[in-house]
């Protein structure tokens, strides 16, 4: 960069501060704009600059670019898109948007939110179902099963996790974290209202979700939350049980379902299956 385009942006960017009004949001109301070549490599370098370390930041990086980002997303889908694929790959563009979303603004400082670490705790236990259900064949048919699929699937989940939480958790204590919680996660629904409350289009939540579990994965040791491969190993154990639990009749299914102890750990679950 010249000399005098450097001193130029800036001086665009001291202007920009000073004038900024925290309370103003209109200039986020972006016009639908078609994506092109030219926008894609816009996105890249913005990130890029996102993933620069903070003392190699400038003024312009600090001040301007957050702008420019917020504008460029809300523009199409397509931007959005662009920017969530190349954003997950480094934790730094990773942590901008849900951490945008996630920020109280008071006179144009971010205020993260105490209960995040909470947020991602109720994420990842709807993730951890999902993948279950996923995983594990629930269309289990037999010799033995007359009635397979009336078996309750949801029991066998909740009861799989119940058991494989408390048997982890004697040589893992960051797998408790995951019964710490019992309420709705408002991660993706936060990031939904953020980019629909000013983008020219509308999303649903699920687009967020591998940024999320992304976000999570660099997290996790920082916030003292179980890593994407403990979780990973927890899911499995699940898995494998159902699996075992298939190849018996209906009335042993029952019985086993019957004794489940349906304490702690599955009044953590129980809406999420």
């Amino acid at each position: 960069m010249g000399l005098v385009s450097y001193v130029s942006r800036g001086i665009h960017a001291a202007k920009e501060l000073i004038n900024h009004d925290p309370k103003d949001k209109s200039f986020l109301k972006a016009k639908p704009e078609v994506f092109d070549w030219g926008e894609k490599n816009t996105i890249h370098r913005l990130i890029g600059i996102l993933n620069k370390k903070e003392d190699e930041k400038t003024v312009y990086d600090k001040n301007s670019v957050p702008i420019e980002i917020d504008k460029m997303l809300n523009k199409s889908k397509e931007h959005l898109y662009c920017f969530l694929l190349k954003a997950q790959k480094t934790e730094a563009s990773c942590s901008y948007l849900i951490e945008r979303s996630q920020c109280d603004f008071v006179g144009g400082i971010a205020k993260e939110r105490p209960e995040t670490r909470l947020e991602l705790v109720n994420f990842m236990k709807k993730y951890v179902v999902n993948e279950i259900i996923k995983r594990a064949n629930l269309a289990c048919e037999n010799e033995n099963s007359s009635h397979s699929r009336f078996i309750n699937y949801g029991g066998l989940i909740i009861k799989g996790l119940e058991e494989n939480i408390s048997k982890l958790g004697e040589s893992n204590e960051k797998i408790k974290l995951l019964t710490s919680g019992n309420g709705d996660e408002h991660i993706s629904t936060d990031l939904t209202d953020y980019v629909n409350k000013h983008a020219s289009y509308s999303v649903e939540p699920e687009i967020f979700y591998p940024l999320i579990i992304k976000y999570y994965e660099s997290k996790a040791e920082s916030l003292c939350l179980p890593s994407m491969e403990e979780l990973d190993t927890l899911i499995n154990s699940v898995v494998k049980k159902i699996e075992d639990i298939k190849l018996l009749s209906d009335s042993e299914v029952a019985i086993l379902l019957s004794n489940s102890a349906g304490g702690h750990t599955a009044s953590h679950f129980h809406k999420l299956v």
